[in-house]
């Protein structure tokens, strides 16, 4: 019993730390999107 309590346990904690980390892209990317065209010139062309 004790095994399967830490083999949920250890899942439990990457699932949660897996939508952390997606909530954590999707709230930084668009800033991090703007800063990277607000600092880059548009010159590629």
């Amino acid at each position: 019993m004790n095994r399967y309590f830490k083999q949920f346990s250890v899942s439990s904690f990457a699932t949660a730390s897996g939508f952390l980390l997606a909530v954590i892209v999707v709230v930084t990317a668009p800033l991090l999107a703007s800063t990277a065209n607000f600092a880059v010139p548009d010159n590629c062309g």
